[in-house]
């Protein structure tokens, strides 16, 4: 059961985020930084996940914690 709950990337990536101080989390957001979700979406990097590197809250229009979502 312990290898399905890590290989799940949501929980995977919600553990990371939670053992991380705001600090921390902070410093990986700023790690990278693209100018818009054209050029995350260009570098293949979106969605872009709160506390991950690119995050941006400028970019999360419905504050989900997901940036430059993909739309239909």
């Amino acid at each position: 059961m312990a290898l399905v709950w890590f290989a799940t990337p949501t929980l995977h990536r919600w553990w990371n985020n939670a053992r991380r101080s705001p600090d921390e989390t902070a410093k990986v957001e700023r790690s990278v930084y693209y100018s818009g979700c054209n050029d995350a979406r260009a570098a293949g990097a979106a969605p872009i996940h709160r506390g991950e590197p690119g995050y941006r809250p400028e970019m999360d229009g419905d504050s989900d914690g997901v940036a430059c979502e993909p739309y239909f």
